[in-house]
Parts: C-alpha cells; structure tokens; sequence
C-alpha cells in the first residue's frame, strides 16, 4: 500500500492518516447538516458513505463519490478537496485484506457506535478558548494578590459582551464617560464592526479557502523536498578565513 523508501512511506503513511480523518471528519459534519441531525437517518446513508472513501482512495473516484459521498464530488468536482494531505492525483494499491483494516479504521469515527457518541457534535474547544482567555487576564507565572477579581470579572464582561461595550460599560461604571466623536470610540466601533464582520458567512467561507490552499502548499513540499538534519539551518562563509583554504579538508 505504501511504496518506496522507509522515510518516504513513513511520510506517506503519516500523511494519509491526516488525510483519512480530516475525510471522515467532513463526512460526519455533512452528514449532519443534511439530515439536521436524524441519527436513524445518518446511520443508514453512512456504510454508503464509507464503500464511497475506499473507492475514491483506491483511484475510483467518479459516479460512486458524486452520488453517496457528501465530501467528495468525484471527478466532476474539478479540484478534489477530499484527498488535501497527499499528493494530487494519488492512488493506493490496496489489497482485499488492507481494505478490511481500513474500514474498520473508518468506523472507529463513521461507525454506529461513534455516531451515537457524537450525535450532539460537541467539543471542548469554547472551554479551551475561555481558559486561554483567563490565562492571559492571570498568568500562571504571575500573582495578582490586589485585583486578581477584577481583572477576571473585567475578563468575563468581555468575553459576554465583546470588547466595545465592555469598555463602554466599564467606563460608565466608573464615572470615565467617554465623549461622543473622540479617537476610543472610533476605535471601539471599529473593533466591534471587524468582530461582526468576521462572524459572517462570506468571511468564514473566505478564511476556510485560505486555509485549504495554505494546507495545500504546505503538504506540497513535502513532496518535492526531502528533509535532512540540519537544511534549514544556516550555512557559515568560510570564504575570509584563509587557513581553512589552504588544506585538501577544508
């Protein structure tokens, strides 16, 4: 299944299991959105789904991906999203008994089991966000003995209310009103007005393009440059040094 030298098809193993769970990942979300969250209904187009990724990996991808597959748009789709890890126009020899193990690779996301586990499509990624806030309202490495209160309610008006009316609201509170026209509340409709504009659907469309063609480039390289020990470091000028000249080793 995977050709060619140790390190390249250790690359090239590393590589399709990114490109395997980012596929299967896509599948379960679309899925979702299609059927508006039906667990009866995913389940039953799933095992469609899954003979749908073994056949578009093993080179198949057409009519199978188009009709069944909710990633994938076959080879009608023009550029194939589905395949973002490995390199473009990729096919896999893959054997009966390879093709069992990675199904069954498959269902430990896409399985009946895995689907009733997820089926409310949570995360504890908003947790890890508020704790990365908080973190940098009270660092660890820091003790705020007078105001560690303040600092973290001021931290939560801002996390509720984002960062223009919590200032507003502070400021009020405080008895520091803010005229009408000055530079803060320019400033702070400025910063509401790009918050609101990156919550958009035509902006997330836009960052997740950007995002899709800098994986792109990035997992590009990988197949025209072989890393080694030390490439990208620096190489030294020994030009000036005249005794490193003048033996055979230098």
């Amino acid at each position: 299944m995977f050709a060619g030298p140790a390190s390249k098809r250790a690359n090239f193993q590393n590589r399709f299991a990114l490109s395997i769970r980012a596929r299967c990942m896509s599948e379960l979300t679309r899925a979702h959105k299609k059927y508006k969250g039906n667990i009866k209904e995913i389940k039953n187009h799933i095992p469609k789904v899954i003979s749908s990724i073994i056949l578009c990996y093993k080179g198949f991808c057409g009519a199978y991906c188009s009709k069944h597959s909710l990633a994938c748009r076959g080879s009608a789709g023009g550029k194939n999203k589905a395949k973002l890890y490995l390199p473009e126009n990729c096919t896999l020899k893959i054997a009966i008994s390879e093709e069992a193990l990675l199904k069954t690779c498959i269902q430990i996301i896409l399985g009946p089991e895995s689907i009733d586990s997820t089926r409310l499509q949570t995360s504890t990624q908003k947790c890890e966000a508020v704790n990365r806030a908080y973190q940098t309202a009270m660092p660890k490495t820091v003790t705020f003995s007078r105001n560690c209160t303040g600092r973290i309610h001021s931290t939560i008006l801002k996390l509720n209310h984002g960062l223009a009316d919590s200032a507003i609201v502070k400021s009020e509170f405080t008895g520091a009103h803010l005229s009408k026209g000055s530079r803060v509340i320019a400033y702070l409709l400025k910063s509401k007005h790009n918050d609101m504009l990156k919550k958009t659907c035509a902006f997330q469309r836009r960052r997740k393009a950007a995002r899709y063609l800098a994986r792109k480039r990035r997992y590009a390289l990988h197949s025209e440059i072989d890393y080694s020990k030390g490439l990208t470091d620096p190489k030294p000028n020994f030009s000036d040094i005249s005794q490193l000249n003048d033996h055979s080793f230098s």
